[in-house]
């Protein structure tokens, strides 16, 4: 595999492990409280939850008739996941079966 393959492998691969991170984040925002208008932190809030939402809305809507009654919001756990299978397979196009990791 050349050096362009292998980097663009590693640009994926810290693309991918950046959102996951951005995911992460969601999950523990959920947790507290969100900031007051004007605070410093309201910017960053705002966009992790723009830059997730897009995809946890169709993940929720497909869990929504299995998970009927669950306090719990599985579809980050499930988007991590899929970004993982995503990941794969996009490395798999670029650098052959080989390269995963």
């Amino acid at each position: 595999m050349g050096t362009g393959v292998g980097a663009l492998v590693s640009i994926i691969n810290l693309v991918f492990w950046v959102y996951g991170l951005v995911v992460i984040a969601r999950v523990l925002l959920s947790w507290i409280r969100s900031p007051a208008v004007g605070s410093p932190l309201t910017p960053l809030w705002n966009f992790i939850y723009a830059a997730t939402e897009p995809l946890l809305i169709p993940i929720r809507k497909a869990l929504s008739g299995l998970m009927k009654g669950t306090p719990l919001d599985f579809s980050p756990l499930v988007l991590l996941l899929l970004l993982q299978v995503v990941r794969g397979i996009i490395i798999m196009v670029v650098a052959g079966p080989g390269r995963l990791f």
